[in-house]
């Protein structure tokens, strides 16, 4: 018989598929699924249709949580000695590794199956952006590169949708999607940079523990400029209207905000986390680009 304490003590199923919902962060998501649809707007020279949209909406977001499952698994000892991610699922006891393993792996298995629907062809490659993800998971215990090993996993969602739709990947599609991977770690540099004494203390690898976090911030500001350079001659490769490149220069002010929100003289859990998470405005604007450059 179960004692009534240890039952009351179990999270509910509510309270798991919040926390379920929590490990894909939701947030994180916008630029993602918006630098997927802009891909498909690319690839097609037009938006897809309704069919292909839901697809590669489930796609993305299927995968994204098989990763971020797997992360979390890989990262529970990490989370518990890092102030940013004590609260987190497994750390708190809401989710365990074995529970967010299942979940990780029915998720791969949505990724397959969305991708399977919008081109058989991408059943040859549905595992390479999941081992992405692992590898990215375990290389912070290894190496400073970690943020740019990340390229890898977060590049899939645009190639996967260009590959998905037009059954090949071309070079405009190669540099969009190196653009988003780039930014990406890019801004992981930041949001990283608040970790710093936490990490040294747990043996964890970032820019920050490696060079200092002016030379770390410098790195990232660099990484946003070579990326917004990627955007911009992936349009010029595929003689996109000017109208892409002045959705583009939008999202100037963006960055210069996330960079003047983390600075040397001025860095804590809550201005690098508000940094990494105006990203969702970046999105949005990089899925109007394309929408625009197509346009006429």
């Amino acid at each position: 018989m179960v004692s009534p304490n240890l039952a009351l003590s179990r999270p509910s199923w509510k309270v798991k598929l919040k926390a379920l919902w929590e490990t894909t962060v939701p947030l994180h998501a916008v630029f993602g699924l918006s630098a997927t649809l802009a891909a498909g707007i690319l690839a097609l020279s037009g938006w897809p249709t309704l069919s292909q949209v839901g697809w590669l909406v489930l796609a993305l977001i299927s995968g994204r949580a098989a990763g971020f499952g797997f992360n979390r698994v890989i990262d529970a000892e990490w989370d518990k000695q890092n102030p940013r991610g004590r609260n987190r699922p497994i750390p708190t006891g809401r989710l365990t590794k074995r529970e967010t393993l299942i979940f990780s792996f029915l998720a791969v298995g949505v990724l397959a199956w969305a991708g399977y629907r919008l081109n058989p062809i991408t059943l040859y490659f549905v595992a390479i952006p999941v081992l992405g993800f692992v590898v990215y998971s375990y290389a912070k215990y290894h190496t400073w590169w970690v943020h740019f090993i990340q390229i890898w996993p977060q590049s899939m969602g645009p190639l996967g949708a260009w590959l998905a739709l037009t059954g090949t990947i071309t070079g405009p599609a190669v540099l969009f999607a190196l653009g988003y991977g780039l930014w990406v770690a890019a801004s992981d540099i930041l949001i990283h940079a608040a970790d710093g004494p936490a990490q040294v203390r747990a043996g964890v690898h970032s820019a920050v523990t490696r060079w200092g976090l002016p030379r770390a911030l410098w790195i990232s500001r660099g990484s946003h400029a070579v990326a917004f350079l990627l955007f911009v001659a992936a349009g010029l490769w595929l003689h996109l209207n000017p109208a892409y490149n002045g959705f583009l220069f939008f999202t100037v002010p963006i960055l210069l905000y996330q960079h003047w929100l983390v600075r040397a003289d001025q860095v804590d859990i809550g201005r690098a986390v508000a940094a990494f998470n105006s990203n969702a405005w970046v999105g949005p604007l990089i899925l109007l680009g394309a929408w625009a450059g197509v346009a006429g």
